[in-house]
């Protein structure tokens, strides 16, 4: 398995298996801490060659410098087919929280 796409956004979604991204972002900027927000995407797009196909789970944990974890982990159950006509695919996880994530800095 590789990892094509990993990154935040504003917003993300699968539409007629294309990803559409909009917003990616590396830093949140606020005159006010803690920080709450309201809704962010993870857009991650991983490659499975023919050969890994079977069932793959996958955890996404956020977690702070301190490893601590920032709101829940996403445990994803992927089962791979492989691919007829080419020797890898794709699977889009267009990953979107929602009021679950508070930042703050001490």
């Amino acid at each position: 398995m590789k990892v094509e796409i990993f990154t935040t956004a504003d917003f993300c979604q699968d539409y007629m298996g294309k990803m559409n991204i909009v917003g990616t972002f590396d830093v949140y900027n606020s005159a006010v801490f803690p920080l709450t927000v309201p809704m962010f995407c993870v857009p991650c797009k991983l490659r499975f060659t023919n050969d890994e196909a079977g069932n793959h789970n996958v955890i996404v944990r956020l977690t702070d410098p301190n490893s601590n974890e920032i709101g829940q982990p996403i445990n994803i159950n992927i089962n791979f087919v492989p691919s007829l006509v080419a020797d890898s695919s794709a699977i889009h996880l267009p990953l979107t929280y929602l009021n679950q994530v508070s930042m703050s800095f001490s």
